[in-house]
Parts: C-alpha cells; structure tokens; sequence
C-alpha cells in the first residue's frame, strides 16, 4: 500500500510504501491499547466500589456489634433484677407457707448465661451472638412467667389466709436502729472464735422499744439470770404452731407469760444485759427448730 503525506517543511509531497501487514496491525494495536485502557479503568472502578462496600460493610458490623454489646448489658440487668424479685417472692413465699422455688424450674434454659470480662463479640460471629442472645431473652421470658405465676399463687395464699398474715413477722423489732451483725459464721467478739451467729445485732440507745414483729403469744420471760447466761433478760415470743422470735440483752421487759401481742406493740427496751459490748437487741427467728436468717422475715428492711 503507497502512503502519500506532504512535508510542510519542505514543501514537498513524499510517497511511503507500507506493506498490508503495517496497515493492518497499526489500528489493531490502537484497538488493543484501548482496549487495556478501558478494562484499567473497569478494575480500578471495581476494586473502588468493592472498598467502598467493604468499608459500608465493616460499619454495619461495627453498629451490629456495638447493639448486640448493648443488648447484653441490657439483658444483665434484667437477670440480675429478676433475681433480685426471686428473692423477695422467696420471702413472700416463706410469709405464706409455701415451698421455695424450685430452682431446676428458675434456671431451666438458662443455658449458662455467664459473660467474659472482655467485649463479648469481639472476634465472633454476629450470627452466633444474635442466636444466643435470642435464647437469653426467651429464657429471661420464660423465668417472668414462672415468677408471675408464683406471685399469683402467693397473693392468693396471703389473700386467703389473714391469720397466716398476721401471725408472721414482717418488720424489725426495732425502728431507726442499725444492724451490725448479721446471721451466720463470725468471730466471737470476746474470745475472737469463729462461731456461729443465731440472729442479728440491732444496736440502738439504751430503754428504744422494742416492738413485736407479728401476732403472737408470750411463752418465756427471763429477767433472771446466771453470769453465763450470754443474751441476758430475754423475751420469747410464739406466732404459730412452728414458729418462735426471741429478744436478748434486754433492759426492761414489759410482757407477762401467757400474754397476748400485737404486731407494733412494744415488749421490752433495748439493753445492754448478759454478754454484751453495749446497748443493742440480739434478735431471732426459729422455725420449726432451726434457726432462720431474720431478715428474710423483714418485708422492707430499709
């Protein structure tokens, strides 16, 4: 093929002779060129949009995280508040007679419910910790069924039975006083023994009544007493067929053996008698021969 071009310069025309091969591979290598050009583009295009999703990707995980973090917690604080509930239906249950909970039935799907110290979804699968926490929450649910049910039988209980009510302690035999001992294991304050505890330690300024918890009646007055007797003046109070309080370290005893009292009606005064480090009550309740936490007999200890 004969190519023909003119020669500015010069002011000439020149003649090229280029053979078809030439002729034909120059617009073919144009062509190729663009067609690298334009598949470039496309994959730099691409690998933007891919980073652009990944990063879209990485924020969604990022908020699915931190709401899934949230949730935890939130489920945390309403086990915690369950139990807090289960406690108080547990003295509720005890006010009315009935059996405690059954545990198997309270931790039923539980299914561990512990949680790390550390993020709880850090490096695991979203998939995984929404089931999980899915579980949780049907098992949080289940547990305010059972615990609605069981206060429903218990109000009805208390409902039903108005001499049960009364005829069990609910209050401090002491108001505004401060406890300083609770029940269970401690060290005997005079010869530093671990022993155990029966009751509880009300301190309060000496001759502060001291008031019956409940209906009952007087079945043992003690205003006598040897130099080993450790709770000193000491009233006994019976408020059913199995169940007694008894008042120790008393200053002043105001009821009589075979008396009837009120719950709120005052019996004796704080004192400091018997084996004692100062003016305060020692305070128990035994049922059905064993000693009982009396706190779990005080509807609002506060």
């Amino acid at each position: 093929m004969r190519l023909i071009y003119f020669d500015s310069e010069q002011n000439v025309f020149h003649a090229r002779t280029l053979s078809l091969v030439k002729f034909i591979a120059l617009p073919v290598s144009l062509l190729l060129l663009l067609a690298v050009i334009s598949a470039s583009a496309q994959f730099v295009v691409k690998r933007y949009q891919e980073a652009a999703e990944l990063r879209a990707l990485e924020q969604e995980n990022s908020y699915l995280r931190t709401s899934l973090a949230q949730l935890d917690a939130r489920a945390r604080r309403i086990d915690a508040q369950l139990n807090t509930l289960k406690k108080k239906s547990d003295v509720l249950r005890m006010f009315a007679s009935l059996p405690a909970f059954d545990e198997d039935t309270w931790n039923a799907g539980m299914g561990g419910g512990e949680y790390p110290d550390t993020q709880p979804l850090a490096g695991s699968d979203i998939v995984d910790d929404v089931l999980r926490d899915q579980e949780h929450f049907d098992a949080l649910q289940q547990r305010i069924s059972f615990l609605y049910a069981d206060l429903l039988e218990t109000e009805k209980r208390l409902s039903d039975d108005s001499n049960l009510r009364l005829h069990t302690p609910s209050i401090l035999p002491v108001k505004n006083g401060r406890i300083t001992s609770g029940f269970g294991k401690r060290k005997d304050p005079f010869t530093q023994e671990e022993k155990m505890h029966n009751g509880i330690d009300i301190i309060a300024r000496e001759g502060t009544d001291v008031l019956a918890p409940a209906d009952g009646v007087v079945v043992l007055v003690r205003n006598k007493y040897a130099p080993n007797e450790s709770l000193g003046k000491v009233v006994v109070l019976r408020h059913g067929k199995n169940l007694l309080t008894r008042y120790g370290h008393l200053q002043k005893i105001l009821v009589k053996q075979g008396q009837k009292v009120k719950r709120h009606q005052v019996i004796a005064s704080v004192g400091n008698s018997g084996r004692s480090t100062g003016p305060h009550l020692h305070y128990e309740v035994i049922r059905k021969k064993r000693f009982q936490n009396p706190l779990w007999y005080v509807l609002n200890p506060d």
